[in-house]
């Protein structure tokens, strides 16, 4: 058993060099991310606080996909006010794990927030919280660009 994730890890990291070798580049990012010192840093002019190889260890889910849909999910507690948006992802490859070819990853309204743009593939690095994929926006989860698209 120890031999086969061996090979599915290995796998995974070599779809991930091919990811950051065609080249990805990080997000416009509005989140706050803090480093491991307390210091509050900006991911989309600092880049992500965590190196790749540790988010890909610490994700359920690493995959390549993309953004077929948006939509603003309501907030239980303030009308008024949306709790996040739920992107509705197809999944070209996965790099680590499985689920279902396509997926809903939640982005809460609130300083963590990942926005992803419809029509677009990403990299993504997720987990389940409260049920629902996420990925953390001081990640490594980024918009892929390729000279051959």
């Amino acid at each position: 058993m120890k031999r086969n994730s061996d090979v599915v890890l290995r796998r995974g990291l070599y779809w991930l060099s091919l990811a950051v070798f065609f080249g990805f580049s990080v997000m416009n990012a509005s989140a706050v991310c803090l480093k491991e010192d307390g210091v509050s840093v900006d991911p989309s002019t600092y880049g992500p606080i965590i190196s790749w190889q540790a988010e890909f260890r610490r994700s359920t889910l690493v995959l390549i996909g993309k953004v077929i849909s948006a939509k603003n999910v309501p907030d239980k507690d303030e009308p008024d006010f949306w709790a996040g948006t739920l992107y509705k992802i197809t999944v070209d490859t996965f790099l680590k794990g499985a689920a279902d070819i396509s997926i809903e990853v939640f982005s809460p309204n609130d300083s963590g927030r990942l926005p992803l743009a419809t029509h677009t593939r990403y990299l993504l690095f997720l987990r389940k919280e409260a049920g629902q994929w996420t990925a953390d926006a001081c990640g490594n989860s980024a918009k892929l660009t390729s000279p051959f698209r």
